[in-house]
């Protein structure tokens, strides 16, 4: 794997799987992507489960997050 797609893996870890932030990323910046990517997930389960979501009512977003802390995406690779 070249040092670019190495790093590129990294990024996307720790954007998707909570894994540790790569050098040379600002933590904070990449902590706001991350919810950001979290929050479109919990919409994307809403659209494609909506009676699942709806059964949370407004702790849907928190209730997902937490379930999405613990199962990451699989990644390729």
């Amino acid at each position: 794997m070249s040092d670019l797609a190495a790093q590129q893996a990294a990024l996307v870890s720790a954007l998707v799987a909570g894994s540790p932030v790569p050098t040379g990323f600002d933590e904070r910046r990449l902590t706001a992507t991350r919810n950001a990517l979290l929050r479109k997930r919990a919409g994307e389960v809403a659209l494609a489960w909506p009676l699942l979501a709806a059964s949370y009512g407004a702790e849907w977003p928190t209730a997902f997050a937490t379930w999405a802390a613990s199962s990451a995406p699989e990644l390729p690779g």
